[in-house]
């Protein structure tokens, strides 16, 4: 319609249509105005959107889907399950997840490797036939996505999915992504190149809190000449980046270590510990003459004569005298004295000095089983 002025006719409207001149230099064309409306009311871009939007509720995660350039395009929302899968393998096919399980000794601690290929062969497979259920069911969304990313569980210290805002971080990365052969798309420190401490028996069961980790040792006198690596207290440990129970018993952690380390390095050790908040008070299963309160072992401590077992006050059972040609460090000296000055008996803060017993540490040299 083109534009009217008063007085002039430039182009005469359509038939039927009504001219109505409210004011010297404007007039407007009711009719067509409406015509125009009513059209746009009904303009299947935006009355298709509208009902797609009544009978449709998008999730509030994708609530951008009606923003797109086009919302009525196919919805590319994949599915995805949290699930660690290694479970179902675990619970249906134990020798396909840890082979030779059962010819692990009781009470024993093996150091395994991860099988990458495995792994990817088994997550390829899970994701591939899920899509072929999708699309049978014809289930609306992109079937090139993975909807299985999860293979071992979360690492110590993660919350789990939904928990405080924290999400279990995916194994792998998109299939879709992939550029290299299987065994090769696995993020190192979830399961491309893992070193697995198996830990086989009662240990975690008796202590459910032990401290487990990774510790990088050092030389004593810094060359490697002979002598033995130590924990190298001054270098923060490493904890394992995810743990597993394959089995009722059977507790795996994985640790992102190297499996080689140059000529002269003194490598790692695997520490065991007891959590140093959980004190235990009691003395020595067996031992000889003690020299400190921290040798003296339970068949050298006075009992009752009643032969109930309780310890008794008196007589206060002796120390015997230290070596003084054995080469002591300044820290024995110091709490060579500090336990002299403990008297049995006195009161309860010197019987809980005397049974406190220190946290047992074990450390396993990873040379063990690497070279």
């Amino acid at each position: 319609m083109e534009r009217i002025t008063a007085g002039t006719v430039e182009v005469a409207p359509p038939p039927g249509a009504v001219i109505a001149a409210t004011r010297p230099g404007l007039a407007v064309t009711a009719r067509a105005d409406a015509a125009a409306a009513l059209l746009g009311q009904l303009d299947p871009r935006a009355t298709f959107v509208a009902e797609a939007r009544v009978r449709v509720e998008a999730p509030p995660e994708r609530a951008d889907l009606w923003e797109r350039p086009d919302p009525l395009a196919p919805v590319t929302v994949v599915p995805s399950f949290p699930r660690p899968m290694y479970e179902p393998l675990r619970d249906r096919f134990q020798d396909l997840l840890l082979p030779g399980l059962d010819r692990i000794p009781h009470n024993s601690i093996a150091l395994l490797r991860t099988n990458a290929r495995f792994i990817e062969s088994y997550m390829v497979g899970l994701n591939h036939e899920l899509s072929r259920e999708l699309l049978w069911r014809e289930y609306p969304t992109a079937l090139w996505g993975t909807y299985f990313r999860q293979f071992w569980g979360a690492g110590d210290g993660l919350a789990p999915a939904g928990e405080g805002g924290r999400e279990v971080p995916g194994d792998m990365p998109p299939i879709a992504g992939w550029r290299g052969a299987l065994g090769g798309n696995l993020p190192p420190d979830r399961g491309g190149k893992l070193l697995m401490l198996l830990i086989k028996g009662d240990l975690l069961a008796r202590y459910p809190t032990a401290l487990i980790y990774a510790a990088r040792a050092k030389w004593p006198d810094g060359a490697g000449g002979g002598t033995r690596p130590v924990v190298d207290e001054a270098r923060p440990p490493d904890l394992p980046v995810l743990r597993v129970t394959p089995a009722p018993g059977v507790t795996l952690l994985g640790f992102a270590l190297p499996e080689t380390v140059p000529a002269g390095d003194p490598g790692w050790f695997f520490v065991i510990e007891e959590h140093p908040t959980e004190p235990r008070f009691g003395l020595d299963l067996s031992g000889g003459a003690p020299t400190t309160w921290r040798e003296l072992s339970w068949p050298l401590a006075p009992t009752r004569a009643d032969g109930s077992g309780h310890i008794t006050l008196t007589p206060a059972p002796a120390l015997a005298d230290p070596d003084p040609t054995e080469v002591k460090s300044p820290k024995q000296i110091e709490r060579e004295r500090r336990d002299r000055a403990v008297v049995w008996g006195r009161d309860a803060a010197h019987m809980a000095y005397i049974m406190l017993q220190k946290p047992y540490r074990l450390q396993i040299h990873a040379r063990v089983w690497l070279p």
